[in-house]
């Protein structure tokens, strides 16, 4: 079977996931390629935490050519992969999608031997149906990629802020379709967005470097969510339901607290700086591991019932009774307690005495485990009262 004949089949085999007719969605498709994004983000947090107070400690203080093995160890390729990806897709249907609603021949290739100068050569081909498509096999047009869309994109806030070219048709209905994304028309998150399509490429087409997990947390908490964040709140066809994810049961918002966190990726000199960074990233990896378990409290679960278990009804209960189980059954399990994350009273407080260890140590190992929402610390990195005194105190530190 050839190239032609799996295209063929492919035709016949997919399924439109975008809205057409008989179908809608709210909000576009593409969106859930940012709840995805963040939900392999938050994962880094857990597949790392059993050292990660070290891990943030010793890149706080030492010097990068130096932890080249410890980079390694504490890296998420399987997360970061995905997450990156899936940030770029979002971003990347996201413009085409306005680009689409002002003329859907922006977000064409157009054919070689007729191909513009510019983005403004362009609209005026359009306007004056001129525009030739690039159809390969004579039938499907191809897109632009990333890259190109971005230059369009950005070509258009220009020329909306041109009095020489702000009353073109094509750019005056830009205009209309941008108007709740006005904050785009910003250098830096330009910058975001071409890195991100940089660094999807060097990925998929190249494959043999990641960022590390600090630098990682630098691009999501310092360049994608400031725009992720204003996305999400001047988009009107989002509901309200749909953006659990941003915020806990509890009430703890995830984005806009990540948010707030400024950390920079250059080691500090000063005692204090130090402190501050190691802060930053303690807090940072607490607030992945409540989004991470805060992903699986899907509207369904927020209504006390399973979303791929059919008939059963009582996910809060069942995360109670699971608790019980494991403080009547386990040594360790010493109390239960309310979750952070989904405030079920299914949180189990495990307790390994230091006397008790093969090799006995001062020190007592401590972990807790929410049986409804999979909330899930160690004692290593403290708990959510080193942040805040208002919440619980768990750990002895």
């Amino acid at each position: 079977m050839d190239l032609k004949q799996l295209k063929n089949l492919a035709a016949k085999n997919e399924v439109r996931i975008d809205d057409h007719a008989g179908h809608k969605s709210k909000p576009a498709h593409f969106y859930s390629s940012l709840r995805d994004a963040f939900g392999f983000y938050f994962n880094t947090f857990q597949t790392k935490n059993e050292s990660y107070d070290f891990y943030i400690s010793s890149t706080s203080t030492t010097i990068k050519k130096n932890l080249k093995i410890l980079e390694s160890q504490f890296l998420d390729v399987e997360n970061t992969v995905l997450c990156l990806v899936a940030f770029e897709r979002f971003f990347e249907l996201f413009l085409k999608d306005i680009l689409s609603k002002t003329n859907p021949k922006l977000t064409y290739k157009e054919h070689y031997r007729n191909k513009s100068n510019s983005t403004w050569m362009m609209l005026d081909k359009i306007k004056n149906k001129r525009f030739v498509p690039n159809r390969p096999d004579g039938k499907r047009i191809h897109k632009i990629p990333f890259r190109e869309t971005i230059n369009r994109f950005y070509d258009l806030i220009n020329y909306s802020n041109d009095p020489t070219k702000k009353n073109h048709a094509i750019v005056k209905r830009f205009s209309k379709v941008y108007k709740n994304f006005q904050f785009l028309d910003d250098n830096d998150f330009k910058a975001t967005l071409e890195f991100l399509n940089w660094y999807r490429d060097n990925i998929l087409h190249d494959g043999n470097k990641l960022p590390r997990l600090r630098f990682l947390d630098f691009i999501i908490t310092q360049r994608v969510i400031p725009i992720a964040n204003k996305i999400l709140a001047s988009e009107p066809t989002i509901p309200s339901d749909w953006l659990y994810f941003t915020k806990t049961i509890s009430g703890i918002e995830i984005l806009t607290s990540m948010l707030n966190i400024g950390f920079k990726l250059r080691n500090s000199k000063t005692e204090n700086k130090i402190n501050e960074t190691y802060n930053a990233l303690l807090c940072i990896g607490h607030l992945k591991e409540l989004g991470r378990a805060n992903m699986k409290m899907n509207n369904a679960l927020r209504n006390n019932r399973s979303a791929y278990e059919y008939n059963y009804n009582d996910i809060f209960g069942r995360g109670k009774r699971f608790a019980l189980a494991e403080k009547k059954n386990h040594k360790n399990a010493k109390e239960i307690k309310i979750c952070p994350c989904c405030n079920v009273n299914s949180l189990v407080h495990y307790t390994i005495l230091g006397k008790d260890l093969d090799m006995p140590q001062n020190n007592d190992i401590e972990w807790l485990k929410c049986y409804t929402c999979d909330y899930y610390i160690r004692y290593n990195v403290f708990d959510l009262h080193y942040f805040n005194p208002e919440l619980e105190k768990h750990f002895n530190y």
